[in-house]
């Protein structure tokens, strides 16, 4: 069939999914303003919010507390951070240690030792178990069990178990510990070094398209340092040196799930519709550099392969299968009706 047809096609439904991510995004917004509001702790059981969230009428300036956008953007990336296998984890990992309680560990030269420390405690990755053998992770065990000591009294939240984490058949460059590193890394930049304000000014300011992403990108690009460079898991050393706790594939992720729809409800409730044309824009001309399995199939189905790297159109096809192909609407579907008739 004719290739404009399938590229006006896939790009309306990247640009619906891209729609789909704004309002899952301002959802969970208004949940945070509602949940601060009356003073719970999550995880919140959804019953409990129901009645009263419903018929609770928001409006913009509901949403001017800086802390509940740095928790959003928090659980967002955490999300992502996650992949398939640890997403949900890590998204609840980010809810139990949340802002409130991060925003009470001092600021100093072993902040990130620290957020470490609390992920990783939080988390059940490690526990109070005995320390390991090897002489660099038991040293590590016993400092990070110290800022875990020192900071414990002041959380009152859960405590997952280590079971409830996926490491069988990942890479090791994808075990959450690695994860955990990076996303503690973001954290400091989220919480003291003004990361929300200095994205906003990037998107405000950076005229072209291209730089603009590239600029966005390396925000997230984390280098690997300190004891994780050389470990993937506690009890013994790597055999190859890690370079990047989240590499330049995963950053683009970042961008173009968290960063492009957050900003564009942070922009449309501060009014600034400048800044969500800008993104819509940088969302159809963006070129990633990373590989997904599902978009790799599908552009090899509808011969689009040469278009596969290109945001709109990847996230067209993940549409394209989720909501038509799995669901065997084909003849639902514009390409569907001209094969298929």
């Amino acid at each position: 069939m004719d290739e404009t047809v399938k590229r006006n096609y896939l790009r309306h439904l990247g640009n619906l999914r891209f729609e789909k991510k704004c309002k899952k995004i301002y959802s969970r917004l208004k949940e945070l303003q509602f949940i601060k509001e009356l003073d719970l702790k999550e995880p919140v059981i959804s019953y409990n919010l129901t009645s009263q969230f419903n018929e609770r009428n928001f409006v913009h300036s509901d949403f001017n507390s800086k802390e509940i956008w740095q928790q959003l953007l928090y659980e967002l990336i955490f999300e992502a951070l996650g992949f398939s296998k640890n997403k949900l984890q890590m998204l609840h990992l980010a809810q139990a240690a949340n802002i409130n309680f991060l925003n009470k560990i001092e600021n100093d030269g072993i902040l990130v030792e620290k957020y470490e420390a609390v992920l990783l405690f939080v988390s059940g990755i490690i526990n109070g178990s005995d320390p390991p053998d090897d002489p660099g992770s038991k040293n590590y065990h016993e400092k990070i069990s110290l800022h875990w000591n020192s900071l414990r009294s002041f959380y009152d939240g859960l405590i997952y178990d280590s079971s409830s984490w996926h490491f069988f058949r990942l890479r090791p460059q994808n075990f959450p510990t690695i994860r955990i590193a990076g996303g503690a890394r973001i954290l400091a930049g989220l919480l003291h070094r003004n990361l929300i304000p200095s994205l906003a000014k990037k998107i405000l300011e950076i005229h072209n398209l291209e730089v603009l992403a590239k600029s966005l990108r390396s925000v997230f690009v984390i280098k690997a340092q300190g004891f994780w460079r050389n470990h993937y898991l506690i009890e013994k050393a790597a055999n190859v040196e890690i370079k990047y706790f989240v590499g330049v594939s995963r950053a683009d992720e970042i961008v173009i799930n968290v960063v492009l729809p957050f900003f564009s409800v942070y922009f449309d409730l501060f009014g600034k519709p400048e800044g969500v044309k800008k993104l819509l824009k940088l969302y159809n001309v963006y070129q990633e550099h990373s590989e997904n399995q599902l978009t790799n199939e599908v552009a090899r189905q509808i011969n689009m392969v040469e278009h596969s790297q290109k945001t709109v159109f990847s996230q067209g096809m993940i549409e394209l299968f989720r909501s038509y192909c799995s669901k065997n609407r084909c003849l639902e579907c514009e390409i569907g009706k001209t094969v298929f008739n």
